[in-house]
C-alpha cells in the first residue's frame, strides 16, 4: 500500500522540480537576451530580385558625377553626358512641354536637333523624343521662324533609300501637319507598307485634305 502512495508522489514532486527548472531557464534567457548580438538588417543575404531592384532603382534615380547641370533644351539635345539617357532628356523635354513662348534661342537649338541625324539613343527613342519636340514647336504662340524649312528635311527623310519604320511614321505624321496637297503623292507611297506606316499616310493624307477644304482669310 505504501508502494503505491511513495511511487505516485515521487513522480509528481519530479516534475514539479522539472516545471522550475524550465522557468528558471527562460527567467534567465529573457534577462541575457538584451545582449544577444543579432545580425543587422543591413548584414542579412539579400535576394537576387531586391539585388536587382535596388540597382535598378540606384541607375534611374541618381545622377552621374560627371553630369553638369544644364539648362532643359541643351538636355534635350543630348548635349553633354545626357546624349545616351533617354530618361533625363525626355524628363528635360517634360519641364518645357507646357511652354508657349520659347526664347529664339531655344528654338533655334531645337530646329538644329530636329534636322541632325546622328544621336547616341536607339532610333525609336530618337523619333519619339523629335515628334515630341515637333509638337512642342508647332504649338508657339509665336510662328517659330524656320519651322517651315523642317518640311524639305522631312521630305527628304522620307525620300531616303535608308530608312526605319518608327522614324518614317514620326515624319509622315509630321508631314500630315506641316504639308499641302503636293505631299499626298508621296504618302500615299507608304499605304502599300505595313500596316503601321499605312495608318499614318492615311490620317496624314486626311489631315492635309481637311486643311485643303477650309476656306483661306483674305484681307
Amino acid at each position: 500500500m505504501k508502494k503505491n502512495i511513495v511511487l505516485p508522489l515521487l513522480a509528481f514532486v519530479i516534475l514539479c522540480a522539472s516545471v522550475a527548472l524550465l522557468g528558471l531557464a527562460y527567467v534567465i534567457v529573457l534577462r541575457e537576451s538584451d545582449d544577444w548580438d543579432l545580425p543587422s538588417p543591413r548584414s542579412l543575404p539579400m535576394s537576387n530580385e531586391l539585388r536587382v531592384k535596388s540597382v535598378l532603382w540606384k541607375e534611374i534615380h541618381t545622377m552621374p558625377s560627371d553630369v553638369v547641370a544644364i539648362s532643359p533644351v541643351a538636355a534635350v539635345c543630348g548635349d553633354g553626358a545626357n546624349a545616351g539617357r533617354y530618361e533625363a532628356r525626355n524628363d528635360a523635354l517634360r519641364s518645357i512641354v507646357r511652354s508657349r513662348s520659347l526664347t529664339k534661342e531655344d528654338a533655334a537649338a531645337l530646329l538644329a536637333y530636329l534636322a541632325s541625324t546622328n544621336d547616341a539613343m536607339r532610333v525609336e527613342r530618337v523619333a519619339a523624343l523629335k515628334n515630341d519636340v515637333m509638337n512642342l514647336l508647332r504649338r508657339q504662340e509665336t510662328p517659330v521662324e524656320g519651322f517651315a524649312e523642317t518640311l524639305p528635311v522631312l521630305r527628304k527623310a522620307l525620300s531616303s533609300p535608308r530608312r526605319h519604320a518608327v522614324l518614317d511614321i514620326v515624319c509622315i505624321g509630321s508631314v500630315g501637319l506641316l504639308g499641302d496637297s503636293s505631299d499626298i503623292s508621296r504618302l500615299s507611297h507608304f499605304m502599300k507598307c505595313d500596316s503601321r506606316r499605312a495608318s499614318a499616310a492615311q490620317a496624314a493624307i486626311r489631315r492635309i485634305n481637311e486643311r485643303s477644304r477650309r476656306p483661306s482669310c483674305r484681307l
